[in-house]
């Protein structure tokens, strides 16, 4: 063969495989920024949900709670009346209990589950926000909120029903969602037994609707880990339930106002004051948005209003003081 045909040949050959490569390597890549940017775009609209349910972000990482753990126990062996403490650091699913299985009264905890299930019928097309709920008499409750003011016979939305239902705690507004669920499932799915449902789902003791009485500390954070993962409802939906709840005034929530006002917390309290039955219990559980270190609280306490209020504020400040300043 010809020395000049060899040497052009191998030319072609390299030419070929440098082309080859560049198509391979060379070809402009998606930057880094675009592909983070859907993850962004998620994150900022849904802030209230976990990060960790659209993509794996560093989150400062605490490891050893010794102290805190050491430090609630002391405070709970102090108090003579019964304090019950289930804290979850959201970043790595840690947890400290105490006292975290025992029931207490319910009270306006309950609340939050009849939404999510108000949201889930609304999800299957069963309800709509804008549907008009009339208020009847047996529905008017005066021991919380102002709706009852206004009457049997006034009409208002499911969605409005939704917001005093969670923004202040209303009775009269929480008995028409409850009885919405009820004769929407009865209606439309022939049977009342998935009213009960969500119990199962979020590992809350019943056995039926009005006899759910007692909720743990411990199992009652399900209903927030719920919210918080989306694992219930939707993306939207479950974000904006934490949305409202974090809209409280907070000088009405004892979490809340042991951190500082620009830390968002969505959290729901219960109040249960029948002294003359024997039952007096004060509640407050909710999601504290501490940046990067998101944790859960909940706190119950078989004591009066006011002492119990304090039992939860110095919890809640000593959680937060620890969460925000250890390692830094």
């Amino acid at each position: 063969m010809d020395i000049n045909k060899l040497l052009l040949i191998i030319i072609i050959f390299s030419l070929s495989g440098n082309a080859l490569w560049a198509i391979m390597f060379l070809q402009p890549q998606k930057s880094q920024k675009a592909d983070t940017q859907p993850v962004a775009e998620e994150e900022n609209k849904h802030p209230f949900l976990a990060k960790r349910i659209f993509i794996e972000n560093p989150n400062d990482i605490i490891i050893n709670f010794t102290q805190i753990r050491n430090d609630l126990r002391e405070f709970t062996q102090k108090e003579e009346s019964m304090v019950g403490i289930y804290f979850e650091y959201l970043p790595t699913g840690i947890t400290i209990g105490i006292n975290e299985k025992e029931g207490f009264r319910r009270a306006s905890l309950v609340k939050i589950p009849t939404v999510m299930r108000i949201y889930k019928l609304i999800e299957e097309g069963k309800l709509s926000k804008q549907d008009f709920l009339t208020v009847r008499k047996d529905q008017l409750d005066s021991a919380y909120g102002e709706l009852y003011k206004e009457g049997e016979g006034v009409k208002i939305t499911v969605g409005k029903a939704v917001e005093l239902t969670l923004l202040e705690s209303d009775n009269t507004a929480f008995n028409m969602l409850r009885d919405a669920v009820n004769e929407t499932l009865i209606r439309k799915a022939g049977s009342d037994n998935e009213i009960l449902t969500i119990y199962d789902y979020l590992d809350i003791p019943k056995e039926s609707i009005e006899s759910t009485l007692d909720v743990s500390p411990k199992n009652f954070s399900s209903v927030l880990k719920s919210l918080y993962f989306s694992s219930y409802l939707s993306y939207d939906n479950s974000n904006e339930v934490l949305d409202i709840l974090s809209k409280r005034d907070k000088r009405y929530n004892m979490l809340s106002a042991a951190v500082p006002k620009e830390i968002r917390v969505a959290d729901k309290f219960g109040v249960v004051n029948r002294e003359d039955q024997g039952v007096l219990v004060t509640s407050d559980c909710g999601i504290v948005y501490v940046p990067k270190r998101q944790y859960i609280l909940c706190v119950m306490v078989k004591d009066s209003p006011e002492k119990a209020a304090n039992k939860i504020l110095a919890v809640s400040r000593m959680i937060y003081q620890f969460v925000s300043r250890v390692n830094n």
